[in-house]
């Protein structure tokens, strides 16, 4: 039903249902899967508060990828890595409210004032709507004051709202994409490449992947999955492999690594430069290749993938990771 979402980082968030009828409410907390984090309110005004009294916290785009916008001179900028580094060892990142799913007729304020009263400029907001409340959702969504809405005659099967939730948290995290200068960080703007994005999706379903990180110095993402477990994906243009196989050519490295990146067949995870490699011990080039493959209409890029990678920064992922964060008693259901 919806275009694969692909993002600079995505984690799971929490959502908020707003809705006066508690028996819907309620309904939601055996319908919902239970990795899901959210919380629901009986009272509008209660969850306004509650959503507005975290739009001053600055989004990690802001922190960490925002900066590369500013940079002047293309292919300079990085990713601030002190930066991501806190935000995964941070296990609270999967308390942030993403999207609000907002019943259209409530006493005291309607959906629409409700999602014209949120200050996070950033936060997905989702009506639900009645049968005759749909002409006036629709213009609400053309003017740009909700995102989307879902008739509640749908609901009579409450799990068929997942995949909506699933999209409206990728759309919460996509949306920072056209912000980013990717030329600056991601050649050939691969994040909005529908062969590119749909494989590397594709890919991270494959693997049980809950969030990722977009990366650099090999190009790719930083994968955790819910255990903590990581693994580290690479993306290359077939141009940039053709140079690694000449970098190796040139430091001697056996003719296989050679053939290996020349052909295609693999992408070289270096390290260490090996410019700057003092070891004693003969560079491991065979231990920096990495099996990958074509991407499918999309043949110039590869993709392939490593797991329990060395990493650039110093976190514990599986202290903060996101199964860690269900068991830890944060507030789900009716508040």
């Amino acid at each position: 039903m919806n275009e694969p979402v692909l993002a600079p980082y995505f984690h799971p968030t929490t959502i908020v249902f707003v809705d006066d009828n508690a028996g819907f409410l309620q309904s939601l907390e055996f319908d919902l899967p239970e990795d899901l984090s959210y919380v629901s309110y009986l009272f509008p005004e209660e969850a306004l508060a509650a959503i507005n009294s975290r739009a001053h916290l600055p989004t990690l785009y802001e922190r960490c990828y925002g900066p590369l916008i500013h940079d002047p001179q293309p292919g300079a900028a990085q990713i601030d890595l002190k930066v991501l580094e806190r935000e995964i060892d941070h296990i609270n990142r999967f308390n942030r409210f993403s999207t609000v799913m907002i019943d259209y007729s409530m006493p005291n304020i309607s959906g629409l004032e409700f999602s014209r009263q949120i200050e996070d400029p950033y936060i997905k907001r989702v009506l639900l709507t009645g049968v005759a409340d749909e002409v006036t959702a629709v213009a609400a969504f053309n003017d740009g004051l909700i995102d989307h809405y879902y008739p509640k005659s749908s609901l009579r099967d409450r799990t068929s709202i997942i995949p909506l939730i699933a999209h409206m948290q990728g759309v919460y995290f996509s949306q920072f994409n056209r912000a980013l200068c990717f030329e600056h960080l991601v050649p050939g703007s691969i994040l909005n490449d529908p062969a590119v994005r749909t494989a590397l999706v594709a890919l991270f379903e494959r693997l049980d992947i809950v969030e990722y990180y977009l990366a650099h110095n090999p190009l790719g993402f930083l994968l955790l999955r819910a255990d903590g477990s990581r693994v580290r994906c690479l993306v290359a243009h077939q141009r940039e492999i053709e140079a690694q196989a000449e970098i190796a050519r040139r430091h001697q490295a056996p003719g296989r690594v050679v053939r290996k990146l020349s052909q295609g067949r693999a992408i070289a995870f270096l390290p260490e430069d090996p410019d700057f490699y003092l070891g004693r011990e003969d560079y491991a080039w065979e231990e920096c290749l990495v099996p990958c493959q074509p991407i499918p209409r999309a043949d110039d890029w590869r993709f392939g993938y490593l797991e329990n990678p060395p990493l650039d920064i110093d976190i514990d992922p599986e202290a903060s990771c996101y199964n860690r964060y269900l068991r830890s008693g944060q507030p789900r259901g009716i508040q």
